[in-house]
């Protein structure tokens, strides 16, 4: 029985019965104009947008046409990500010659701006994130012995530097000036930009995942997990924002915990103002990909954890449940979802009729949410992939 009559059939089992018809299908992605096959660097936030990046360029995709936007002269690209809207596409671009350092480059209007024009030659920057309208800019600075945040703000010309403090004023509350914790690397931005994710590391290696915005809010402790009396230590790591800045999702790590002071564990967590911190089913890794609303989570193996179902899910589990055919697809892997949940881009092995092209990138497009798409994600629930 494949997963789309198991899925019918456990709905049916429910009462409910309904059909789960495939509407929507999994579809590969147009070659590159230069002949080579597309790996998918990124979507935009809306659904509108693919980018990519080879050796030699970076591409941009819309309406099914890609674009080329070239590089820098002697850089070569070795990210892409876009905006939002797609308006903008930001890369890190690492020299061919002497420096080699990689340089944070974006691309509006037509041509690309340099954005850390005046870090140490010794230094990289690694671009992050970048806010919808494309006015704010957060990248990672990696120097010998450090990692450090950088935030950049579009002046109308140029991208002008501006410190963490004044970009987020409430990320003194959790680091004043002075104090032994160091600021190290973004993991997350907000649409608009006025809030950000970062991990905050101590001196002896233990850590807490920290939200910046109208106000600075550190990772609370999990109800679930009780401090023993003799020795405790925990620590987390956050790993994804939502775009609406109100859901955190990352890895939690701790020991020494139940009355004996014995116990030792590692989980996923989601954070939300709402319900504070809830441990997920298991450790995963997982990606900075995640919906506006924080329900979907790409992880790094290629599936999502679905808020809705409470679990983790194959990406062949996840389209199932919600409707898409992927009859001429195996080994699917989700790498990058919309900002509404409802677009969705990854890698395959697709059979086209006379052959199997392995690692080829797709789209696909999900129905509008309703009654079988819930009540399928509902009961994937309790058939959760196994490790």
């Amino acid at each position: 029985m494949n997963i789309s009559t198991w899925a019918a059939s456990l709905v049916c089992a429910s009462g409910l019965c309904v059909s789960v018809s495939a509407a929507q299908t999994v579809t590969p992605v147009a070659d590159l104009p230069n002949g080579r096959k597309a790996s998918v660097s990124d979507m935009s936030g809306d659904g509108s947008t693919l980018v990519a990046r080879t050796d030699t360029g970076i591409f941009r995709m819309r309406n099914g046409t890609w674009q080329s936007l070239g590089t820098v002269i002697g850089k070569t690209p070795t990210t892409v990500q876009a905006s939002r809207t797609g308006d903008f596409v930001f890369s890190t671009m690492r020299g061919i010659g002497l420096p080699t350092q990689d340089r944070v480059h974006v691309y509006r209007g037509g041509a690309w701006s340099n954005a850390a024009s005046s870090v140490d030659t010794f230094e990289s920057h690694v671009a992050k994130f970048i806010s919808a309208d494309g006015s704010r800019l957060i990248a990672d600075q990696f120097g010998v012995d450090f990692t450090r945040q950088r935030v950049f703000n579009w002046n109308g010309a140029n991208y002008v530097e501006q410190s963490v403090a004044a970009a987020y004023p409430s990320a003194q509350n959790l680091n004043p000036p002075g104090s032994d914790l160091d600021e190290q690397s973004w993991f997350g931005m907000s649409n608009d930009g006025l809030t950000a994710m970062a991990s905050l590391i101590g001196p002896v290696g233990g850590g807490t995942a920290a939200r910046f915005g109208q106000s600075a809010v550190s990772f609370s402790r999990p109800s679930s997990v009780t401090p023993g009396p003799f020795f405790f230590q925990e620590f987390s790591r956050g790993q994804s924002l939502s775009g609406d800045g109100n859901v955190i999702y990352g890895v939690y790590t701790w020991s020494g915990a139940g009355a004996n002071g014995a116990g030792n564990g590692q989980a996923s967590f989601r954070w939300s103002a709402a319900t504070g911190t809830t441990l997920l089913p298991s450790f995963e890794l997982g990606t900075t990909e995640v919906s506006d609303n924080g329900d979907i989570w790409v992880m790094s193996d290629g599936g999502v954890y679905s808020h809705a179902a409470g679990n983790f899910l194959t990406a062949s589990q996840f389209l199932s449940a919600n409707a898409v055919d992927f009859a001429a697809w195996t080994n699917l892997r989700i790498t990058q979802v919309s900002g509404d949940g409802l677009m969705l881009s990854g890698l395959g092995s697709f059979n086209n009729g006379s052959q199997i092209i392995s690692d080829q990138a797709w789209i696909a497009t999900i129905p509008t949410p309703g009654a079988t798409g819930v009540a399928v994600i509902a009961l994937l629930a309790g058939a959760r992939r196994r490790r």
